[in-house]
């Protein structure tokens, strides 16, 4: 598992790359304590 902190409104274009890159992991997006999209769980088969 690896958490990763966006820039904000990068989540989309990050997420685009990741799944390029590790087709076959798990990737959830959440939001912060501020309600924005910028953290990524990622966790690998």
């Amino acid at each position: 598992i690896c958490l990763l902190e966006i820039g904000e409104n990068q989540d989309r274009e990050i997420q685009d790359f990741i799944e390029c890159k590790l087709p076959d992991a798990g990737i959830k997006v959440s939001e912060d304590f501020a309600g924005i999209n910028r953290m990524i769980t990622i966790t690998l088969p």
